[in-house]
């Protein structure tokens, strides 16, 4: 029987490889580095911790900015007071007097919100009592003692035994130089 032929193909004694440039590898390796970098300084610059607390301490620099500016100029607008403690405290006991809530809580300083509902409380519930002409009469003759330095006030009320029965603290207005009432 004949032996089926096989044929065989010569073989290479050397493999052959594709032989990719150097360069390939080395720029491949390049732009591997590049986005690393990139994604790291992204990170840094916006997703980190960090970046986020000093874009959160940036808006509330800015949000501070805007209510520093509004405050000053509501204080610039708040002429209501005297150029000396004295002279706000004659104005605020007139108002008493005439039992003027509205124009008497002009008087007194504006709070943190841009407010002086607390002292139309205040003032409305005296006002109701009855008690805010008897309130000034005790304000215009009770013996009382001002300290004051550049621009702060108090006023000490005492009674006939010279124990204290009420402080009135002032501040001056420095926008535009008028006493302003702090608290009661």
């Amino acid at each position: 029987m004949d032996e089926p032929m096989i044929q065989t193909i010569p073989q290479d004694p050397t493999p052959t490889r594709h032989k990719t440039p150097w360069w390939k590898f080395a720029v491949g390796f390049l732009v591997i580095i590049a986005l690393g970098i990139i994604v790291d300084a992204v990170w840094v610059q916006y997703f980190s911790p960090a970046a986020q607390n000093a874009k959160q301490m940036e808006e509330q620099y800015v949000s501070y900015e805007q209510q520093q500016k509004t405050y000053e100029e509501a204080m610039a607008q708040d002429t209501y007071g005297g150029k000396t403690p004295e002279e706000t405290l004659a104005l605020f006991i007139a108002a008493l007097e005439k039992e003027d809530v509205d124009l008497a809580s002009k008087y007194f300083s504006m709070d943190i919100n841009l407010s002086k509902q607390k002292w139309v409380d205040f003032l409305t519930k005296l006002k109701n009592e009855g008690n805010m002409k008897r309130f000034a009469g005790d304000l215009k003759n009770t013996n009382h003692e001002i300290n004051m330095d550049k621009d702060t006030a108090g006023i000490l009320y005492t009674n006939k035994d010279n124990m204290a029965e009420l402080q009135i603290n002032m501040k001056l207005n420095n926008q535009i130089k008028i006493w302003k009432i702090e608290s009661l």
